[in-house]
Order: C-alpha cells, then sequence, then structure tokens
C-alpha cells in the first residue's frame, strides 16, 4: 500500500510550527508528502524546495492565501493538498502537528488491518487517531479551552482511502472534518480507531506569537472580538485546573532538541517559549536536517 501524507501551512518559521519536524517524522513510513504553501514570505517555501531537492517524496505546491477567505481556507488548502495525493491511503498532518513515534512504527501494520476488513467485505474507509494538545510548555496537556471550557478533541480522522471522493468538509461544524461525496459526515462502522496518536503542538508557542494566532482566529469567528493585548499561558493554567493533565511525555526524537533548545525557565519556575530562541533552533537545524536527511530517516532520529 502506497501511503501519502499532506498538509499545507503559511510562513512555519516565523509562526514557530512545527512543519519541518513533522514532515521528517512523516518521511520514516509514507511513500509521499504533499505540502501546499499558501505564500510563505519567511523562507519556509525556500527550505522546503531544499528538502524537496533532498528527497523525491516531498512534492511542492503553491496556492496563494486569500485572506477574504480566511475562515475556510484551511479547508480548501486541504483539499487541494489531498486531491495532488497518489498514495492509497492518505494521511492528514496538519503543521503544527506531529504522528507519535508509535503511529511511525505501525502505520503500515494499521492499514494491513484495515485492508483485510476490506478483504472481508467490511468497508473500513478511514482511520482514527488520538490526539493530545499541549499547551503552553511540551508537558501539560489541554483537555478543554480555558477561556470557553469546550473539550477539546481527543482524537479524529487522519487517515482515509484515496479516491472514494472522501473530502474535507463542514462536518458536525468542523470544516477541517471528512465528508463524503453527499456531504455527510463519515459513518463510524467505517472507521478504524487505532489506539496511537498525533502530538498537537500548536498551543506551544511564544506568548506574542500566539497572541497574533489566538487574536486572528477569534476575529474570524465573533465578529465582536476585541482583541487581547497580551497572553499569559501560565496564568491560564493556573487558574483553570480543570482544563488541563500535567504529566511526564515521551515526544518524539525529533523534538528532543527544540524543547531543550527554545525554552526558558523564568524566576517562578514556569516554562516559557521564547521567539527568538525558536529562530535560532531553526537557523541552527534546517541546514543539519537538510544535510542529514537520508540518515535521520533511516536511524529514526
Amino acid at each position: 500500500m502506497k501511503i501519502s501524507v499532506y498538509t499545507c501551512c503559511n510562513d512555519a518559521i516565523e509562526n514557530e510550527f512545527t512543519l519541518f519536524e513533522g514532515m521528517l517524522q512523516a518521511l520514516k513510513f509514507c511513500d509521499e508528502f504533499i505540502y501546499i504553501d499558501g505564500g510563505s514570505s519567511d523562507g519556509t517555501l525556500q527550505w522546503m524546495k531544499e528538502f524537496a531537492k533532498k528527497d523525491a517524496r516531498i512534492k511542492i505546491y503553491e496556492n496563494p492565501w486569500e485572506k477574504r477567505m480566511h475562515k475556510a481556507m484551511t479547508m480548501i488548502q486541504k483539499n487541494i493538498a489531498l486531491s495532488h495525493c497518489s498514495g492509497d491511503w492518505c494521511f492528514l498532518m496538519d503543521a503544527d502537528e506531529m504522528y507519535d513515534d508509535f503511529v511511525v512504527s505501525d502505520i503500515r501494520l494499521i492499514i494491513g488491518k484495515c485492508e483485510e476488513f476490506r478483504r472481508n467485505d467490511v468497508g473500513i474507509n478511514a482511520v482514527y487517531l488520538r490526539a493530545y494538545h499541549f499547551y503552553g510548555n511540551y508537558y501539560t496537556r489541554c483537555i478543554a479551552d480555558p477561556i470557553y471550557k469546550y473539550p477539546y478533541y481527543l482524537g479524529k480522522v487522519y487517515g482515509i482511502r484515496n479516491n472514494l471522493g472522501i473530502h474535507h468538509g463542514n462536518a458536525d461544524g468542523d470544516p477541517d472534518g471528512f465528508v463524503d461525496n453527499d456531504d455527510k459526515a463519515l459513518d463510524d462502522r467505517n472507521i478504524f480507531s487505532a489506539n496511537v496518536g498525533v502530538n498537537h503542538y500548536g498551543h506551544v508557542r511564544s506568548a506574542d506569537v500566539y497572541l497574533k494566532k489566538k487574536n486572528a482566529i477569534e476575529r474570524r469567528f465573533r465578529p465582536d472580538w476585541q482583541d487581547l493585548k497580551e497572553w499569559d499561558f501560565n496564568k491560564l493554567i493556573r487558574e483553570n485546573p480543570e482544563c488541563f493533565i500535567k504529566e511526564e511525555f515521551i515526544h518524539p526524537k525529533i523534538m528532543e532538541d527544540r524543547i531543550a533548545s527554545t525554552v526558558e525557565v523564568d524566576s517562578d519556575g514556569n516554562e516559557n517559549v521564547i521567539h527568538s530562541l525558536v529562530q535560532e533552533y531553526y537557523k541552527k537545524m534546517l541546514p543539519v536536517w537538510l544535510d542529514n536527511i537520508a540518515i535521520l530517516r533511516e536511524n529514526g532520529v
């Protein structure tokens, strides 16, 4: 079975996304990595093109982000990326996400089980993976939004069989969910649930970068939104303990240097991601990853 992984992004370096680390993790098991760039101006696109020169599985397409369509644009970009996938199975990887090491080692076994079900006339068309949301630091997991109190999703469909007319759509109010040809959400009976997961790092960024993201997202959905002037992860965690779980967590090996290099501990013992350190980290690591992409893939680092 041929596996495609697809994603889209805009300015991964400036916005502190884990796009490059996630790609290197995905390349350990996929046969094709599809990337849609929305108009990056921070060097992301240039670096992705350099990686594509080193690994033919990386395929890059450009589709400039239309800000006036911002509310639906990620769905549009993902469907464009999905349309370029040639694999038998296609797996989404958002630019702030990363497959854990268990997905890397088990995904082909999981797909094998799905295909076995299909041979026995059980129509498995999708794979559900668990999701772990880290918040503010790499050892605090978020289970509910600390402002609005709605629970975070514990997992979702990440993989689908190709060429069945399945695409991203407004499934159960989620524009990034999957729908079939009739714009209906996938039936649970057609989904294989796997006990492996995806790490979501979108909430582990420097406060200033996250503040910009938060205001931009809220403006998309709340016309009366008044932009926040500052952001304090640690205050939110401290004041809303019911929304978080603090625990030791084993991150993919590719993340170990990022965690060690981009976090500072303040006088109160709080861990904070520092934007300048993230930028230094990319300057240091991108050339290293590029020069050693084959070794990273083969050794699973």
